[in-house]
Order: structure tokens, then C-alpha cells, then sequence
């Protein structure tokens, strides 16, 4: 059966766009879904001196494990301050690190709730 991975671009413990997961997640039929929470896989702020002195973070490199056995990905993400928020930005900076292709042209489905006007709107096209 076909693996899809599902988490939100927010380490927030009380993301709605989590919520919003857990609510689809059931109306996905005839897939193996699998729902993780980035929070789990925080890792030190992305940067080349940090990558060149410790490596890649354990906590990034069980994220592209998750990554690399998932067939699609469904990704909702918040959105902070008109953009991406930094805890996915991070993720993706060290998982294109490893890896430059890392969804290896793998079926995605972007998704953003958000309370602001624009509902998240701006924080999908840079996730795009």
C-alpha cells in the first residue's frame, strides 16, 4: 500500500494546521497515512560553519528517514509574518542539504490554515 506523510510546517504544539491534518487524515482512503508533528524533529538553526563543525542533526536525519519511505507528502503549513514558518524553513534548509532532490519528485499536496486575512496564502506560494 502507497505511504503518505503528513505534517505541518509549525513546531507549534497547538498548530492548527495539525488539527487540520488530523482532521483530513481519515478521508484519505486506499493510502497508508502517516502523521508526524515537525516539533519531534527540531534541530539547530541551519548554517554552512555549523554543518561543516557537527554534521547533519540527529533529529534531521530521522526526518528525511521518514522522508525517504513515504511515497507522497501532504504539507500544511502556517504562516508567520507574510512567509514560512522558521521551523519548516530550517527542516527543508538541512533536508536540501543531504539531499537536493530530497521529495525526489514525489506527489505533494500543500495546504495553510491560518487566522490572518489571507489565510495562509503567501506562506503557500513560497512553499511552492
Amino acid at each position: 500500500m502507497k505511504k503518505i506523510l503528513c505534517f505541518p510546517g509549525s513546531n507549534s504544539t497547538t498548530s492548527i494546521n495539525y488539527t487540520l491534518l488530523q482532521a483530513i487524515q481519515p478521508l484519505i482512503k486506499g493510502f497508508d497515512t502517516e502523521l508526524i508533528h515537525l516539533k519531534d524533529y527540531q534541530s539547530v538553526l541551519y548554517g554552512i560553519d555549523e554543518e561543516k563543525t557537527n554534521g547533519f542533526p540527529e533529529p534531521s536525519l530521522q526526518l528525511r528517514d521518514h522522508i525517504s519511505k513515504a511515497d507522497a507528502f501532504i504539507i500544511s503549513t502556517a504562516e508567520h509574518n507574510s512567509s514560512l514558518p522558521v521551523a519548516l524553513k530550517n527542516a527543508l534548509d538541512w533536508l536540501s542539504r543531504m539531499e537536493r532532490n530530497v521529495f525526489e519528485d514525489k506527489p505533494m499536496l500543500i495546504l495553510s490554515t491560518s487566522l490572518g486575512r489571507r489565510g495562509g496564502k503567501t506562506a503557500l506560494s513560497h512553499l511552492e
